[in-house]
This record gives C-alpha cells, sequence and structure tokens, in this order.
C-alpha cells in the first residue's frame, strides 16, 4: 500500500512539472488575426532591459524594454506609460514558458501587443519579429491600412443570432 501511494505522488509530482514547464499555449493564427486581436502595434527599437521583480515568486517578474517607437500602426503613442525623452516601456514575462519575449537591445522590431493596467505588454503569442525579417508584403500591408480593412471586415461580417 506505501508503495501504491508513493507512485501515486510521485506521478502528481511529475504532472505537475509537466505544466510547470511550458503552460504558455497559444492558437495558431494568422498575422492578420493576431493584428485584429491586438490593441497595438508598432515599429520598435529597444534601447535597455530591465528586470522587474514583482513579488517573491519568480514567476510574476517582468522584463521593461525601454523603446523608442518608430511608427505606430494600431494604438495610440499616448496611451501608455512614458519613459524619460519621449521613449516607452513595454513589459513581458520575465520567462519565456509563460509566453514572455526575449527582445535584444539596439534592435528593431515589429511587435504587436495588449495593454494591461495602463502599461503595454507583448507575449509570445502575438508577432514579435526583428524588422529586417519582417516579409516585405506585411510591412506593405500596414502601412497601406490593408491589415485594418481587414479587421473592419471581419467585425462587419460576423453573423447575428
Amino acid at each position: 500500500m506505501k508503495i501504491l501511494i508513493l507512485n501515486f505522488l510521485i506521478l502528481l509530482l511529475i504532472k505537475q512539472q509537466i505544466n510547470f514547464v511550458n503552460p504558455c499555449s497559444c492558437l495558431n493564427l494568422t498575422v492578420k488575426d493576431i493584428y485584429c486581436r491586438s490593441n497595438w502595434a508598432a515599429h520598435i527599437l529597444i534601447l535597455e532591459s530591465e528586470i522587474i521583480k514583482e513579488g517573491r515568486d519568480l514567476w510574476y517578474w517582468k522584463v521593461r524594454y525601454t523603446a523608442k517607437f518608430l511608427k505606430v500602426f494600431k494604438g495610440e503613442e499616448e496611451d501608455c506609460e512614458y519613459a524619460k525623452n519621449n521613449n516607452y516601456y513595454v513589459f513581458t514575462s520575465l520567462h519565456t514558458s509563460i509566453c514572455g519575449v526575449t527582445l535584444k537591445n539596439d534592435t528593431e522590431y515589429l511587435n504587436f501587443g495588449y495593454y494591461s493596467n495602463g502599461t503595454r505588454n507583448i507575449d509570445s503569442c502575438r508577432y514579435n519579429e526583428e524588422w529586417n525579417l519582417v516579409p516585405e508584403e506585411i510591412k506593405k500591408d500596414l502601412n497601406n491600412g490593408a491589415f485594418d480593412d481587414y479587421c473592419k471586415l471581419k467585425t462587419t461580417n460576423i453573423p447575428k443570432i
């Protein structure tokens, strides 16, 4: 009986560890659908990063990126907290296993994100690509409003029940 209980506890612990290792799970969406579900989209330059420790639990710690917004495609620049010199803060989880995003300093990105409690946030379920790796078609569609048109079309064609 002791062996049975011990085996059960070991299996329970293993199951918890599997869930603990990678709880980040994303829907399989197109870039345009991710754009529609995002509050903001911008071409940004990462200037620096800093770990923000919120509480004792590592899972609540965040990375705060200081970013220069080169072009905003969706959302308003004034919507969120300023850093100094008219740069902005962008937050993400410290851990990639809970959808955190790792960005490099002095690198340009195209990021789609969301607002939470007056802060601008990104996660790995949205679009986060180095600017020089973004396909030209996506850049063109962002600049000419095709992404916004797609989102409007999706919301106006929802069947009424």
